[in-house]
């Protein structure tokens, strides 16, 4: 019977080893989180943006995250909202003439607002379902006489 190997340090005089390493990953986490954006996040975004097709895992383990970064959520998570934050406000789009001469124009995305949840009054919600109701069968007595030969 052997004992189990322990790691010498402030937090983990008494755990054993696989204990320290999850903490240790842990504590890493945290404090990547905090401070530092990791370089390799910004290789595996210039992998994804040049080749659309790449998963992310896959990505993440040709910048150079480990078999286990790339499948931890937390990780995968956090590219994710550093890709969404780099997106770029404005669009390029081709439009094409009648000339057959393609012209490029910049579309610049303005946020949408939240839209408001409106709550009704139960009279207003009985209301507002019968008008539903009525303007439904209105439309299929149109389509019936519309389509009717």
């Amino acid at each position: 019977h052997q004992q189990p190997h322990c790691v010498r340090s402030v937090f983990t005089t008494l755990y054993p080893v696989k204990v320290a390493q999850n903490l240790y990953k842990t504590l890493t986490n945290i404090i990547m989180v905090k401070t530092h954006e990791d370089p390799r996040v910004k290789v595996t975004l210039g992998l994804m943006e040049s080749n659309p097709k790449l998963k992310l895992p896959q990505a993440m383990r040709a910048a150079e995250f480990t078999i286990e970064e790339s499948k931890d959520p937390t990780l995968q998570m956090r590219v994710r909202r550093r890709q969404k934050k780099e997106l770029p406000t404005s669009v390029t789009v081709n439009t094409h003439s009648t000339a057959s001469v393609s012209t490029l124009s910049t579309l610049t995305s303005t946020p949408l607002g939240k839209i408001k949840k409106v709550r009704h009054t139960s009279h207003a919600a009985q209301q507002k379902r019968q008008n539903k109701k009525i303007n439904e069968g209105k439309r299929k007595e149109a389509f019936k006489m519309a389509t009717t030969l």
